[in-house]
Order: structure tokens, then C-alpha cells, then sequence
């Protein structure tokens, strides 16, 4: 899982494999529920819905992972290009669980999440997975018990679906209350790289070690933008070639303290944003357009340090409640 958290994780190797685990039981389930209502033997219920469930295990549930992930990426895309062109702040709660639902296919990198977020995305994968299901089993159905009323056949298919999908549901959702029981919401990561206990509380050594840590790194950003603040107010259009070497330095070294932020589970992607704006700036400095972007590099490193308050005003209220 540390591994897939770089990159986020493609729910397909997991929700698949579980439903071919899951395939068993779901035939036995839907067997007998079905043999009851239509009137089927043992062996007639057992091979039809056997076919049927193999049909849509092996081709229905892909089907339904890829019709997921063309969503995502047909709403997630466009999205985070607007918001990054607008500056929109998607960190809010409602735009955070709308992201959630939209991404259930390919989960984003949120690896002090995922602990619960693998969970609940198997069981909301389930909901396309059981309206394909039904469709290619109703055809399978209809097919393998010929003399059988196709209207019942459908609707005795739709009614075993639904209740071994509803199973399947709870299951899911009791894997994922597990996690957030034992783990809590978020597993924060130890400055060694280990996940500390599931019952690590702020005021711990841990909690307040990645507190010092996540200071020092603040402090150590508003050094370099304080040098690279004075590079650019004495600089000049002549003399920008020589400072350059340097500022793009100050901003290599503010991109890794950032690093340490994002190790803590700080939201810094204002921050990155910005930093990204003054580098295009910076880079894009000469004699003909100093002026001008010197202006706007300056204005740029006023917003990293309204980012910057907001984030030492959140390890603040941290240690306050140390």
C-alpha cells in the first residue's frame, strides 16, 4: 500500500480479485434464493446462476471499474485545471467528499487515508457493479432456464442480486467502520517512517516531535524567502543574471522543507501553487521584463507568507492542545 500511496491506487486489483473471492458464497446465496421462486432443481438453479455470476464477475465488474474510471477522469480532470487556473480552494469538506465519490476508481495518494478509504471505495464500487450484474445475468438467465416466465426470471435475478449485493455492502461497510475504529481517520506516519499505535493521542513524544519538526521546517522557509525577498529587492536588470543562481536556490530549498510539511499531513497545495507562479516568474526574468516581473515575484512572495501564517497558526492550535 506505501508504495501505491505515491501514485494513488487502482481499486480494479483490489475490488476484483475480492469479487472473484466473494464468488462462491454469492453463488450459493443467489442459487437457493432463486431455485425457491422459480421452482428450479438443485442442479438447474446451481448451474444458471453459476454461469450467470462467472459471466459478470469476469467481464461485468471490469466493465463497471472502467465506467468509474472514465467518470473520474472526465469530471476530476477538468476540474482540478479550473481550479488551478482560478486558484479555487477544494480542501473543504463538501468538496473533499464529492472528490471521494468521483475517484472511487483510481483512489488519489492520500496515504494516512487509505487505511479506510480502500474500504469504503470496494463498497461503493459495488453499486455499478450490481446494475451491470443484473443486466448480464438477466440475459444469462433467460437463456440458460428457456422454458422458465422470462418476467419472473428477471425479476427473481434483480431480487438475488440485490441481496447478495446488500451482503456484500455490509461487509464492506464493517471493514471500513473496523479501520476507523482501530486506526481513527488519518494514520500519521512517525518521523522514522512507521505508523505510531492506532491510540497515539497529541501531547504523546511522537505528536509533539512531528510538531517540532513541521516548526522547524516553517522557520526554515521563511529564511529563504526572507534571502530571496532581499535578492530580488536589490537586484537589478543587469545584475538578476548573477543573483539568479542563488534565488532559484532558495526556492530548491523551500521546495524541500515543503516536502516536510506534506510528511506531517499539512495541506500545502497554496503553497505549491504560488511557488510554482514565483518560479515562472523568476525564470523567466530578463533585461527587457525585470521590472515587471520583479513586481509580480515580490506580490507572489507576499502570498506564500500569508500561507505560511496559516499554517504556523495550525501547529499553534496543535500544541495549544498539547
Amino acid at each position: 500500500m506505501t508504495i501505491l500511496a505515491n501514485v494513488g491506487v487502482p481499486m480494479i486489483f483490489i475490488h476484483w480479485p475480492l469479487m472473484v473471492c466473494a464468488l462462491v458464497p454469492v453463488i450459493v446465496v443467489e442459487a437457493l434464493l432463486i431455485r425457491r421462486w422459480l421452482s428450479l432443481s438443485v442442479r438447474e438453479a446451481f448451474v444458471g446462476v453459476g454461469k450467470a455470476n462467472l459471466f459478470s464477475t469476469l467481464l461485468g465488474v471490469p466493465l463497471a471499474w472502467l465506467a468509474m474510471f472514465a467518470l473520474e477522469f472526465a469530471v476530476m480532470l477538468p476540474l482540478g485545471v479550473a481550479a488551478d487556473k482560478w486558484k479555487w480552494d477544494l480542501d473543504g469538506p463538501v468538496w473533499q467528499a464529492l472528490a471521494f465519490l468521483f475517484s472511487i476508481a483510481w483512489l488519489a495518494p492520500a496515504e494516512g487515508y487509505l487505511h479506510w478509504m480502500v474500504p469504503a471505495a470496494v463498497g461503493l464500487l459495488l453499486v455499478p457493479c450490481f446494475y451491470l450484474s443484473v443486466i448480464l445475468e438477466r440475459r444469462s438467465c433467460t437463456r440458460t432456464w428457456s422454458t422458465a416466465d422470462p418476467a419472473r426470471v428477471r425479476r427473481g435475478v434483480f431480487a438475488a442480486n440485490l441481496a447478495s449485493y446488500a451482503l456484500l455492502f455490509i461487509l464492506a461497510c464493517g471493514w471500513a467502520g473496523f479501520e476507523l475504529a482501530t486506526k481513527g481517520p488519518r494514520v500519521d506516519r512517525a518521523q522514522a517512517g512507521q505508523i505510531p499505535p492506532a491510540n497515539a493521542r497529541p501531547g504523546t513524544p511522537h505528536a509533539k516531535g512531528e510538531v517540532e519538526q513541521l516548526r522547524r521546517a516553517l522557520g526554515n522557509i521563511q529564511s529563504y524567502l526572507a534571502d530571496l525577498e532581499g535578492r530580488l529587492r536589490i537586484s537589478t536588470a543587469q545584475t538578476w543574471s548573477h543573483e539568479a543562481s542563488a534565488a532559484q536556490h532558495a526556492l530548491g530549498n523551500i521546495r524541500i522543507e515543503i516536502g516536510t510539511l506534506k510528511q506531517g499531513s499539512q495541506s500545502v497545495g497554496n503553497l505549491e501553487s504560488w511557488l510554482a507562479d514565483l518560479e515562472g516568474k523568476l525564470q523567466g526574468a530578463s533585461a527587457e521584463n525585470w521590472s515587471q516581473n520583479a513586481s509580480a515575484a515580490q506580490h507572489i512572495v507576499g502570498n506564500v507568507r500569508l500561507e505560511l501564517q496559516t499554517l504556523s497558526r495550525s501547529l499553534q492550535a496543535v500544541s495549544d492542545e498539547q
